[in-house]
């Protein structure tokens, strides 16, 4: 039986419609305070709704969703079957997620909230018990663990199952590494190794294999082919640079090192970039750096792509619809989101800058309204929905 603690965040404010500044005909109101009722024995914490503010850009649009506290990476995607797509958020501050289902018109019902593990830092989600449903996996900065909780199919969780992976994880990645169809985790943590956890087949996951990574703090880890050859091979970025390992009938053997001139550090993305159709590297540090691939898992030079100010965290998608990559960035600076357009060769013009609400976190991308054009997740004590429409 699948069943897990939980407790829910009741909204009593409204939330601003997109884009017009109007209010919810639901509820009436235009943001306002919210509160939480417990279900079970977790203390409810109180929130605040409001809308985002931006700069260069008009009118203000979007909300934030009260959730248990503040919020990581934001993870999109069907988890209760209605075909829309729901979100989950690693809450650090008391080790849990929080779920928000889509009310199938881009906007959220109040977060249940799931415990996961100590200090969750990252989620991510996939099918790990091939039952149909999208299943979360979190990784746990001081549980020194990854916990993994199956879905029933209609967003109820099981209590988390953990598996260790050494000292503060920050990092995690899902791909099938051994070719049996099965989604598997990588984890990166800060005694300079990752761990990879093969699926067994049934969502439970064999012990960590350890694979050392030269370089200092390792700070993210990303998986995808990098050498062309059908697998998923790793980066890891530390704090001057990023390490390949390359993917050798499922196990790892050490690829290029490639360094970096900046010590301040924050996310890796591989995609392709650059459309050659080779998988690029994409380093988040005081610039946007993009080590394009030659199509074997060699590198050419490194370009780098000016932000604002150091990134905090990055996210990837097709953003003004062209068919290429584009990234949505955060900085230390309080308060700023960053979209930056591909240029359709792997350049990144000139940066988009809004303000929005308090200290943001990574943001992703998805279409979570379903018009065929991708929103904006920002994670900020919170979590923040942008429709497209307010960016663009």
């Amino acid at each position: 039986m699948k069943s897990s603690t939980r407790w829910m965040f009741v909204t009593l404010g409204g939330l601003l419609s997109a884009c017009n500044g109007t209010t919810d005909p639901a509820t009436g109101g235009a943001g306002g305070a919210t509160s939480s009722t417990a279900v079970g024995s977790t203390t409810a914490i109180a929130s605040t709704t409001q809308s985002s503010t931006s700069t260069g850009m008009s009118p203000p649009c979007g909300a934030t969703y009260a959730a248990t506290s503040t919020a990581g990476r934001i993870a999109a995607g069907d988890l209760d079957g209605d075909g829309d797509l729901d979100l989950v958020s690693p809450q650090y501050t008391d080790d849990s997620i929080a779920v928000l289902l889509n009310d199938g018109t881009g906007q959220y019902l109040p977060a249940q909230g799931w415990m996961a593990g100590t200090r969750p830092s990252q989620v991510r989600l996939a099918d790990f018990d091939a039952d149909g449903d999208l299943d979360v996996a979190t990784i746990n900065a001081f549980g020194n663990d990854v916990s993994v909780l199956t879905n029933a199919g209609d967003a109820m969780f099981s209590d988390p199952v953990k598996y260790p992976v050494g000292l503060n994880g920050y990092s995690l990645d899902v791909a099938d590494f051994n070719g049996d169809g099965k989604l598997d985790l990588v984890a990166a943590s800060n005694v300079l190794d990752v761990r990879v956890l093969l699926n067994q087949g049934n969502g439970t996951f064999a012990a960590a294999v350890t694979y050392p990574v030269p370089g200092g703090t390792l700070f993210a880890v990303a998986a995808g082919d990098l050498d062309g050859d059908g697998d998923a091979d790793i980066a890891v970025q530390a704090s001057d640079q990023v390490s390949v390992l390359l993917n050798q009938n499922s196990t790892f053997v050490a690829g290029p090192v490639l360094s970096h001139p900046s010590s301040i550090v924050s996310d890796v993305l591989i995609a392709d970039v650059n459309g050659d159709a080779a998988a690029d590297i994409v380093v988040a540090s005081s610039d946007v750096l993009v080590y394009p691939n030659n199509g074997d898992g060699t590198f050419g030079p490194v370009t780098a792509n000016s932000a604002p100010i150091s990134v905090a965290g990055m996210g990837s998608g097709d953003f003004d619809g062209d068919g290429d990559v584009d990234l949505a960035l955060t900085t230390f600076t309080e308060g700023q989101l960053v979209l930056m357009r591909n240029a359709g060769d792997g350049t990144f013009g000139s940066p988009l800058v809004r303000t929005i609400e308090g200290f943001p976190e990574a943001p992703s991308m998805a279409d979570v309204d379903d018009d065929a054009k991708m929103d904006l997740l920002v994670p900020n004590q919170g979590i923040t929905v942008l429709p497209h429409d307010c960016v663009f």
